[in-house]
């Protein structure tokens, strides 16, 4: 995969999040229009001392970052939690996008080194991923495929999804959905 050209930085703006805010990377348009991914962090102003580490998480299939709960939950054991709405979700989705649409895992995988570099470029130590869902299946894959995966210390996976869970019949029409995913994949 080749990798995103260096672009300037766009400033941190205000989340939609109170104590949050947001960055966006502009990724190469795809074949349903504009594409970008959006880095989520809390305020720098909001610590009283530097996180022990920094954790990003990636959600699920049909989600996005709207958990402060969570990154409460991290700052209370000292690490900050970051978060990257993909491609086609959440803050990134824009108009005429197939929403949560990917065809291949690694397509993902410009946007992790982006937000990857970000915490680097913060001077923070990375701690590693959290992936909830689908982002736990896209977590293990740059876990073990990723450019930077030297960089990741752990990782986090919440109900991940690595297979599906499906009965003996719903299991045979799996094959017929997965054709007509290849002939009319936004049906």
């Amino acid at each position: 995969m080749a990798p995103i050209d260096a672009q300037p930085d766009e400033p941190w703006r205000a989340d939609e999040l109170p104590d949050f805010e947001y960055r966006t990377l502009k990724l190469p348009d795809g074949d349903d229009g504009e594409l970008a991914a959006t880095l989520v962090r809390r305020l720098r102003s909001s610590w009283s001392e530097p996180p022990r580490g920094v954790a990003l998480y990636l959600h699920g299939y049909v989600d996005y970052f709207f958990h402060p709960h969570l990154a409460d939950a991290y700052r209370a054991a000292g690490f900050d939690l970051w978060a990257l709405d993909l491609r086609r979700s959440g803050r990134s989705r824009r108009p005429g996008n197939v929403p949560h649409q990917f065809e291949v895992v690694d397509d993902y995988f410009t946007e992790i080194d982006w937000a990857l570099s970000q915490i680097g470029a913060a001077g923070l130590p990375l701690s590693g991923l959290v992936g909830h869902s689908t982002g736990g299946l896209v977590a293990s894959h740059y876990a073990g495929r990723g450019a930077q995966r030297a960089s990741l210390k752990c990782l986090i996976l919440n109900s991940p999804f690595f297979a599906f869970r499906a009965e003996p019949l719903e299991r045979l029409a799996l094959p017929v959905l997965g054709w007509l995913g290849r002939v009319a994949p936004r049906a």
